[in-house]
């Protein structure tokens, strides 16, 4: 049959929470002992284009990564895109995951975002016995899949778009009579006071925020079959798999439902059953589940639970969090809030014991970069004047299980190459250089997707070759710019006039320190 992803690929995206790094640090809190990052076997079922499985090349030199995928033509992208950089430990196979055998072995890492749902039921089983039979003892697999009750009222959208674009073959004029659709319905549709206006409204207004290429696959592909989470989880079963948790931790998905409400749930059903009534309350559509093998006597919500036994000797510590504060007392009293701003979503935590606000304030003037916590401690006492103690310890482990869930706290299991401060002759990553240099999205050191609406900074990021001083670096950029300008059918109104060097000159420093900000610079 003709593969709609030869004709249309999908987006070129990495995600974050595909990361080795996120799996295995989430493993490893709920008791797991799961393989190194730098050295582990790596396999993603539905690669695509590769634009997930090559920057992880990059960061993790000594593993090794395979990817799978049936579209003949994203598999030749994806072996471009690294030969391009010159990788040679990840490799890409145009493989039927539904007859996959052995041949390449066992993994530590199963990755297979986007896949199950969009497959028929017979295959997205098969996926799950590949997990069961290719997964390392104490391996771990994600698995994304759309999940009701929330996909109840986008299948009812889908099936009338699919009905509403059955004349047209053309990929283009399908996704436009969507939205057409979309703009139709909320014009016209009676507003009653019943649900229906609103669910239509918000809707038009989620696939309106999608690219064309995401509409055409994720809504329009013939395949498209949610499951609920208890199906899933007993489906997983069957392959000799268990549910770890999801790769988003609950309050970033979960933030309508109060504390009150879980616990008297939680008191209730076991962790199965809560985690199933919860997405009955939140109407939850998608989800992002990591599994193991069965067998393996895990902890269940450790960070509310039990903050203090937390197996924190393998995590390294990272925050992004600035204090809101231009002079924050650190060694008072007086409570200081603290702001993460990271991938365009805002988080903020309120401390004050000064033990928190210090290590909250080294986090923040070292980041990108991560450490132990013991390092933490440490550093954080000696700030203030004191060695540290046992209530210290206490007080720090209780600010990561309440920082971790929103994005104040960063755990990791994993230190990408990425540098803190700006060096003589910076450099950008390679694979961030050359996903610019193609016009694509760029990926940071961090793996998550770095979007640069700044010309300078784009232009930044490509030059950054390690080996450009300051003066030819405004030169360049300067050169760059003005093309780009010249050429644009209409020039950025926030840009001053490319030529003037001075002015990008000013421009530079800060610019330079928010691509080292963003994980964007290596050493």
């Amino acid at each position: 049959m003709p593969n709609t992803y030869d004709q249309t690929p999908y987006p070129r995206h990495a995600y974050g929470f595909t990361h080795p790094d996120r799996l295995a640090t989430l493993a490893t809190l709920h008791g797991l002992e799961p393989p190194p990052i730098e050295t582990a076997r790596i396999l993603e079922l539905g690669c695509a284009r590769g634009a997930n499985l090559v920057p992880m090349a990059y960061t993790l030199p000594k593993a090794e990564l395979i990817g799978i995928d049936l579209s003949e033509r994203q598999i030749a992208e994806a072996r471009q895109f690294a030969a391009g950089l010159g990788f040679k430990n990840v490799r890409f196979e145009q493989l039927d995951l539904a007859t996959l055998d052995d041949r390449f072995g066992r993994f530590d890492y199963i990755i297979a975002h986007g896949v199950y749902s969009w497959v028929p039921p017979a295959v997205g089983q098969a996926l799950l016995e590949l997990c069961g039979r290719l997964l390392n003892d104490n391996g771990v697999a994600l698995v994304s899949y759309n999940a009701y009750p929330g996909c109840h009222l986008r299948q009812m959208v889908r099936a009338m778009g699919q009905f509403h674009t059955r004349g047209f073959d053309d990929p283009a004029q399908r996704v436009g009579q969507m939205h057409a659709l979309m703009q139709l319905l909320v014009q016209f549709a009676p507003d009653d006071g019943t649900a229906y206006k609103r669910i239509l409204r918000s809707e038009a207004d989620r696939l309106a925020k999608l690219s064309d290429e995401f509409v055409l696959h994720d809504i329009l592909e013939e395949a498209n079959y949610p499951v609920y989470f208890h199906e899933f989880v007993e489906r997983s079963g069957v392959c000799g798999l268990q549910y770890i948790c999801e790769a988003l931790p609950a309050d970033r998905r979960r933030a309508g439902i109060t504390p009150e409400v879980h616990a008297k749930l939680a008191s209730q059903f076991d962790s199965i059953e809560l985690e199933q009534h919860l997405d009955f309350l939140d109407g939850t559509a998608f989800r992002r589940t990591l599994l193991c093998r069965e067998g393996h006597a895990l902890v269940r919500d450790a960070l509310a639970r039990s903050p203090a036994t937390l197996p924190l000797n393998s995590i390294l510590l990272a925050s992004p969090a600035q204090p809101l504060s231009a002079a924050p007392e650190l060694d008072g009293s007086r409570p200081e809030e603290f702001v993460a701003r990271k991938n365009r979503v805002t988080a903020s935590l309120r401390c004050d014991r000064p033990i928190e606000k210090t290590a909250l304030a080294v986090l923040g003037e070292i980041y990108p970069r991560a450490i132990p916590l013991e390092e933490l401690l440490t550093t954080a006492a000696t700030r203030l004047g004191r060695t540290t103690t046992a209530e210290d310890r206490t007080e720090l482990r209780a600010l990561i299980a309440g920082g971790f869930p929103i994005g104040v706290v960063e755990l990791h299991r994993w230190q990408p190459p990425a540098v803190n401060r700006i060096s003589q002759y910076p450099e950008a990553s390679p694979v961030a250089r050359y996903e610019l240099s193609n016009g694509w999205a760029a990926t940071t050191l961090w793996h998550d997707r770095f979007v640069i609406d700044d010309p300078l900074a784009r232009q930044l990021v490509i030059n950054l070759d390690g080996r450009t001083d300051r003066q030819t670096l405004i030169e360049r950029v300067t050169a760059a710019i003005a093309a780009q300008e010249s050429s644009a059918a209409s020039p950025n109104p926030h840009w001053p006039a490319a030529s003037q060097q001075d002015q990008i000159a000013a421009r530079l420093d800060v610019a330079l320190k928010d691509l080292v900000w963003s994980a964007m610079l290596v050493a």
